[in-house]
């Protein structure tokens, strides 16, 4: 279904297109679809994006980058969407090694497709200072381990449960993924972690825990809120609510109850 514009409507599309590709350092297929069908819709999604994400607050522009992209990956985004954050992670400062930390993490907690995906996402941009990953087959982290990996992290009190075996294996994985030190420092990880699991709606416990991990590594509470409202518009309101109340319980806030 092709729509007709007027010569100032096409212009106006144009001139808008143009704009948000120079604010954001990319435009993505579904903007140049709205743009077309209904660009009101998308002056008004643009807004919402430059108040939570172009604008600089408290977190660095490269911090945000490298949030959105664990975000996009944990809720499945599509490829090129991914692979956009990811290219402009890079031209942030964000190296190869760091952002395969970013997929660990992402991998950790939202399980082994998640970061087969991420990790495939990743084969397809280029690092600005030309490292490559090498062959990836696939198999680099056990299947059960990631899949079951927050298991015991969000349940500790059932770990009598768990076979000693796996256990022993899954300590092993996330002190690789999680504890020892790598490209990423451990604040940032805990950071990543509570956008993770907010995406995946994790309990608020969980969730909590990292916000506190994120706060004892020198974060600001402010800096971790602006953090949960990056994903307010990929992943709506009811996740960003879920976060928002972890990080309230974190921080020792939002104590009342509803009113009407």
């Amino acid at each position: 279904m092709a729509t007709i514009h007027t010569e100032s409507q096409e212009a106006e599309k144009q001139a808008f297109l143009s704009a948000f590709a120079r604010s954001r350092g990319y435009v993505h297929p579904f903007h140049h679809v709205l743009a077309e069908y209904d660009l009101p819709v998308l002056k008004l999604i643009d807004a919402v994006g430059l108040a939570m994400y172009v604008e600089q607050r408290n977190l660095s522009a490269r911090t945000k980058e490298i949030l959105v992209v664990a975000g996009f990956v944990a809720l499945n985004a599509q490829t090129p969407l991914v692979q956009s954050h990811i290219s402009k992670a890079f031209r942030l400062g964000v190296t190869l090694e760091e952002m395969v930390d970013v997929m660990l993490v992402v991998g950790w907690q939202a399980g082994q497709a998640a970061f087969l995906r991420a990790m495939s996402a990743l084969r397809g941009v280029q690092p600005r200072n030309g490292d490559v990953l090498p062959a990836f087959s696939g198999r680099a982290i056990p299947s059960a381990a990631i899949q079951n990996g927050h298991f015991p992290m969000a349940y500790p009190d059932l770990d009598d449960l768990i076979d000693p075996n796996t256990r022993a294996a899954l300590d092993a994985l996330r002190h690789s993924v999680y504890d020892a030190p790598r490209a990423l420092d451990a604040r940032t990880k805990a950071l990543l972690s509570a956008v993770i699991l907010t995406v995946l709606k994790a309990p608020t416990s969980q969730i909590s825990d990292e916000v506190r991990r994120a706060i004892d590594g020198g974060y600001e509470p402010r800096e971790i809120l602006e953090g949960l409202e990056l994903l307010i518009s990929p992943a709506g309101h009811s996740c960003f609510q879920h976060g928002l109340m972890a990080w309230a319980e974190a921080i020792g806030a939002g104590n009342e109850e509803a009113s009407s």
